[in-house]
């Protein structure tokens, strides 16, 4: 979770990190440091304290490395329960551990890793001790790990105030549901809860009509959620000459608001795939209303982060989308399960879980049933079974991994040959594609 230094925001911060009646603690990895054994920073050494550390070239990113061969967004350090995951995001010279490039690493301490022309050494790692929920789910949203239980903690005392929240994480991890949960869960429940879609219009004078009105008269979606919730999906997508207007409402909705305890304007919800902190970095999105909306901002985890989820959620979803047949899995499938990266995060399981119920011809489900790595669509005609939206994406991401794969990794070449902005690029690409 990321905390801005904001006034507002001083008793949340303070309250946060206090245990609770309710609440367990699980021991992680919280601290670590690394150390530039050799570059243009050679020597430098600096601790970080969080969950997601991010490094590259540009100013956004906690380690901000002087080294012309590096990314301007290059990699990220998760930390986990017992070690580190190191991740490429996207760079166009890669990560390497020694004479290996690598999209993904689970790295011990003193490890070593190269970016460009830089040497850095994962030199130290500390433990904390965090808060997590004593029970599976917030809402409708369930996860049994580690992972999932510290965000719920998390959730539940953000529901208890009326500040706007940013989710971001991979496409298909939940964040509209959570956002639905947060809203079931706070004081604004018996409002309306209103999603709006960002990237829904091509027509940015449809976005201008629908957000802020025409003519200077009301915006409707805006009047749709008073006293509500307002989720925006897909914010990086918002036309940049619309963000500061976006800007100005949250400001004056700030000043009509405080003092009083009776909902009046809505509580903004905003989900992005993308890291706005980059975006704006790179000059993508407008970085003061970046520093509005993500005062209050939560990295929902990907599924493949969530240890023991997959089965967790496979099991509810066997229950919840066929009830009253029993299902069994079998010690193959167990097994199969938390081993695949799911690119498609928890949409991905869900449909697996669906397409099960609907082929398996008895009880008994092994991971032949399962068919992990084959739910892609490969040609027309496989396409024209799926939904349209399924559909659709499926195309696009195909798309836009051939034109990568020419482009030799290079996103800006695949934004000018495809015509798509860059946004729209690192979306459809986000998360990569990994083997099982």
């Amino acid at each position: 979770m990321v905390l801005r230094e904001q006034s507002e925001l001083d008793q949340f911060i303070a309250t946060r990190m206090l245990r609770r009646e309710g609440d367990g603690r699980h021991e992680r990895i919280g601290k670590v440091t690394l150390k530039v054994a050799s570059g243009p920073q050679a020597g430098l050494v600096v601790a970080f304290t969080g969950d997601r550390i991010e490094g590259g070239r540009g100013q956004a990113n906690d380690l901000v490395l002087e080294d012309t061969a590096v990314s301007q967004s290059h990699f990220e350090l998760v930390l986990g329960q017992d070690t580190v995951c190191l991740r490429d995001v996207g760079s166009t010279n890669g990560t390497w551990l020694g004479p290996v490039r690598v999209q993904e690493a689970w790295i011990p301490e003193r490890t070593v890793f190269t970016v460009g022309h830089t040497d850095i050494e994962l030199k130290g790692i500390q433990r904390m001790r965090v808060p997590v929920s004593r029970v599976d789910q917030f809402g409708p949203v369930r996860g049994h790990s580690t992972a999932m239980r510290e965000l719920f903690v998390l959730l539940e005392r953000l529901a208890e105030t009326d500040l706007d929240v940013l989710l971001e994480g991979e496409p298909g991890t939940g964040k509209r549901l959570i956002a639905e949960a947060l809203h079931q869960q706070s004081r604004r429940r018996e409002g309306p809860f209103v999603v709006y879609d960002c990237g829904d219009e091509r027509d940015p004078r449809r976005v201008e009509a629908a957000l802020f009105g025409l003519h200077g008269g009301e915006s409707e979606v805006v009047a749709s959620a008073m006293g509500g919730t307002l989720v925006l999906r897909r914010v990086e997508d918002l036309p940049a000459p619309l963000q500061p207007r976006l800007l100005n409402i949250l400001l004056q909705r700030a000043n009509v608001t405080k003092g009083t305890t009776t909902p009046i304007a809505p509580r903004f919800v905003f989900i992005s795939s993308l890291s706005l902190r980059l975006l704006a970095a790179e000059g993508l999105f407008n970085d003061q209303l970046h520093r509005k909306i993500a005062e209050v901002s939560l990295r929902i985890p990907p599924l493949r982060d969530r240890t023991g989820d997959a089965t967790f959620l496979f099991e509810h979803f066997l229950v919840d989308s066929a009830p009253g047949k029993s299902f069994e899995l079998a010690p193959d499938a167990v097994k199969a399960l938390p081993l695949y990266s799911f690119p498609d995060n928890v949409r991905e399981l869900y449909h697996v879980a669906t397409r099960v119920i609907a082929d398996c011809q008895g009880p008994r489900i092994t991971r032949r049933d399962l068919r992990l790595g084959r739910t892609e669509a490969t040609g027309i005609a496989d396409l024209a079974r799926l939904p349209f939206r399924e559909a659709r994406d499926q195309f696009v991401r195909s798309y836009f991994k051939l034109l990568e794969r020419e482009s030799d990794g290079d996103l800006a070449e695949v934004s000018r040959r495809s015509g798509a902005s860059l946004s729209t690029v690192r979306r459809a690409l986000t998360p990569p594609s990994r083997n099982q």
